[in-house]
């Protein structure tokens, strides 16, 4: 299995796959804070200002006035609210890592590399079990990259924060978006490994990583489920609830949430639950339906 990793590692690092995916965490965390920055100076103030204040006809601007003041200050809530809002309550981290990882899943097939892998049954446990591994890395590295991209391209731009997170707050938060990322992940690989479809892939990364089947799940629950205790709990157990658990800014990650089906567990134990479901089903599917599959 070490030897696997050690070589879909190499192809990663070598391809173009890593690296665009990398390129896209990095170009949207500069785009969103250069737009951010852009709305906080005087020039965009005077741009509203003449757009929305003035009559047909009037002078939009009197010579020598003082430029206006800035509608908006270069200043976030807090960090770990900066990173949601750039790129994890966006969908964008789950998309690309779930994307990414799967056609890693199926470039195998495609190249019929499987064929000299599964030559013994324990072969296929091996190959499965390392291609798991290989996603939570994935999920692991781009979900440090975020953070990484978001707090440099903010402070590149001049931005501060209200809340000033100490670092324990902001480990375990990006902690529970890698667990929720790499449940995404895993869906997805087995959703590529029963389909052997890229076209599969993409639209399963495009309806369910972006939280988009979740978020639709959850407003029919929540408009028809009332009085019906099944369809009423359905939504805590959805990986797009946690992804909303996640944006309420890494604040109070431990303390009690009355909102949770059980709320003495706190936001950081129930996505952990929840993540940590999702992840053995994926898992058993793998090792069941998956394996078998390829015998």
């Amino acid at each position: 299995m070490l030897n696997l990793l050690k070589s879909d590692v190499y192809r990663l690092v070598h391809g173009k796959k890593l690296w665009v995916g990398a390129a896209v965490v990095v170009v949207m965390a500069l785009a969103v804070a250069g737009m951010a920055w852009w709305i906080a100076t005087p020039q965009f103030a005077d741009m509203v200002n003449a757009s929305i204040g003035q009559p047909d006809g009037a002078d939009l601007a009197v010579s020598g006035s003082e430029p206006a003041a800035p509608l908006n200050e270069a200043v976030m809530d807090n960090f770990t609210h900066t990173v949601d809002q750039v790129l994890v309550g966006t969908g964008i981290l789950t998309v690309l890592v779930s994307v990414l990882a799967g056609r890693v899943a199926l470039d195998d097939f495609s190249s019929r590399f499987v064929q000299s892998v599964f030559t013994v049954r324990r072969s296929r446990w091996d190959y499965y079990a390392e291609k798991l591994l290989l996603a939570a890395m994935l999920a692991a590295a781009f979900t440090l990259l975020a953070d990484g991209a978001v707090a440099a391209a903010f402070a590149l731009f001049g931005f501060s924060y209200d809340v000033v997170q100490p670092i324990g707050e902001i480990a375990l938060w990006t902690v529970l978006v890698w667990l929720v990322t790499t449940a995404f992940t895993w869906l997805s690989c087995v959703v590529a490994w029963l389909t052997r479809s890229k076209g599969a892939l993409d639209a399963w990364a495009v309806l369910v990583s972006t939280t988009f089947l979740g978020s639709m799940v959850q407003f029919l629950c929540t408009t028809f489920g009332v009085g019906v205790p099944l369809l009423e709990n359905l939504p805590n157990f959805l990986l797009s609830n946690c992804v909303v658990l996640l944006s309420t800014q890494g604040l109070g990650l431990v303390e009690t949430y009355p909102l949770l089906l059980v709320p003495s567990v706190g936001i950081a134990g129930w996505v952990s639950i929840v993540s940590a479901l999702w992840l053995v089903a994926a898992a058993t599917v793998t090792f069941v339906a998956c394996r078998r599959k390829d015998a």
